[in-house]
């Protein structure tokens, strides 16, 4: 798709060049006009073809519209996704589902960045790995509110800063409670 977009580049140039020169003269006529729009035609659909080539897996799309999308553009059906390739928000979806091999790549790929935001947090290598492990377990409870509406490290980093203050929360409040008897 990328080569195509560019494959008639000379002849798009030209036609370009020939439509600046036809305004600047004022030589337009109703051929010129309807070359001119098709020209701007076809490079809004190029250019429209090669971003949802390039960026069609976005989490909303791919959630909810993949049969419809398979059914009008076929490279789409074509593309089945390997480990490597499948976004968080698939892996999150597909978790949701109750695909734990999904849930485990999620935890593959996002244990050492929750384990240091926890760490970062609480200052206590302990500590740490047992809020990590409580995250990933509200993770697992919560995995079906995830609505994609922004990227899943985002919505993660919140779980795990929400769970980690939590954590504090009821530890300042039992010390407060051990101090009032």
């Amino acid at each position: 798709m990328f080569h195509s977009l560019f494959r008639n580049r000379q002849h798009r140039l030209r036609l370009v060049s020939d439509s600046r020169q036809r305004l600047l003269t004022g030589e337009s006529d109703q051929g010129f006009w309807a070359r001119l729009l098709s020209l701007i035609v076809s490079l809004i659909f190029e250019g429209l073809a090669f971003f949802m080539e390039r960026h069609l897996l976005s989490c909303n799309i791919a959630m909810t519209n993949a049969g419809t999308l398979a059914a009008i553009w076929p490279p789409f059906a074509a593309r089945r996704p390997n480990s490597h390739d499948v976004s968080d928000c698939e892996l999150a979806q597909m978790s949701g589902d109750g695909d734990m091999q999904a849930f485990e790549k999620l935890y593959q790929r996002h244990s050492r960045r929750v384990y240091s935001v926890c760490l970062r947090m609480g200052a206590n290598v302990a500590e740490a790995e047992d809020l990590t492990q409580d995250v990933f377990i509200q993770l697992f409870r919560k995995i079906g509110s995830f609505r994609g509406d922004s990227a899943f490290t985002t919505w993660l980093h919140r779980l795990a800063v929400n769970q980690v203050l939590m954590h504090f929360r009821k530890r300042a409040g039992a010390k407060g409670a051990d101090y009032g008897r």
